[in-house]
């Protein structure tokens, strides 16, 4: 996205927050079939948080949509398990795909060290969630596993949302709080959260709502198959 919109570096986004934020607004507002643009912010992506402010204000407000899991200690073992696997996949489908590769080639590590640019053992590392496979930063991962314990990151977890929650008021910047339990837990509550999500985004819900294999695009990027699939040939293509 930043070479898309002419910066060259973090560094340089970071030095420009605003007007990083107003080239990403122009550019969503420049793509006629987007029904909604917006960017995903993590814990410690942007800091301080005076820079999330900076992201956030904008002409007009941008919704905010805050995505929480309620079970702090399900999150707390996900992300322990994470760390010392490399395995960060985002969805069930992905997990499995990774537990697959492991079973038949062996420690992340291993694979990753012997792996060409023909093993397919490299789509999976850079397509499903494989992010700090190598013995060295599982180290480093577990180095700091020994200092966060779950009480730590509880802590950590309920002053994010609170501190997210509080960063601009309600009629400046419009929050919707979501807990991501209700997007799998049933097929049933997904599809009534998601119609609340398009709804607080003023977008009429999809028919596929929680199905999204079911979803036809309106562009010729298949993200599964296609390789090549980029930002750039999203954005040409929709024009």
């Amino acid at each position: 996205m930043r070479r898309y919109l002419g910066v060259p570096n973090r560094s340089a986004q970071l030095a420009d927050v605003r007007g990083y934020m107003r080239k990403f607004w122009a550019a969503c507002e420049r793509v006629p079939a987007l029904r909604a643009c917006g960017f995903k912010l993590l814990p410690g992506q942007l800091r301080p948080m005076s820079r999330v402010r900076e992201a956030l204000e904008s002409e007009p407000p941008p919704r905010r949509i805050l995505l929480e899991r309620a079970d702090v200690t399900a999150e707390y073992e996900s992300w322990t398990r994470a760390l010392l696997l490399g395995n960060w996949a985002t969805s069930p489908a992905a997990h499995a795909r990774f537990d697959r590769m492991t079973s038949v080639h062996g420690p992340v590590e291993q694979q990753l060290t012997k792996a060409s640019n023909s093993n397919p053992w490299d789509m999976l590392a850079s397509r499903t969630g494989c992010r700090g496979c190598g013995a060295n930063k599982i180290a480093a991962n577990a180095a700091i596993l020994n200092t966060t314990s779950l009480a730590k990151f509880r802590r950590q977890h309920h002053a994010f949302f609170a501190r997210a929650r509080e960063l601009l008021p309600l009629q400046q910047s419009p929050l919707l709080h979501v807990y991501s339990e209700n997007l799998t837990s049933s097929a049933t509550v997904c599809n009534h959260t998601m119609e609340r999500v398009f709804g607080f985004l003023g977008l009429p819900a999809l028919q596929e709502n929680c199905e999204t294999h079911k979803l036809k695009l309106d562009w010729s990027c298949n993200i599964r198959e296609d390789a090549t699939c980029s930002l750039d040939k999203f954005l040409t293509q929709t024009q």
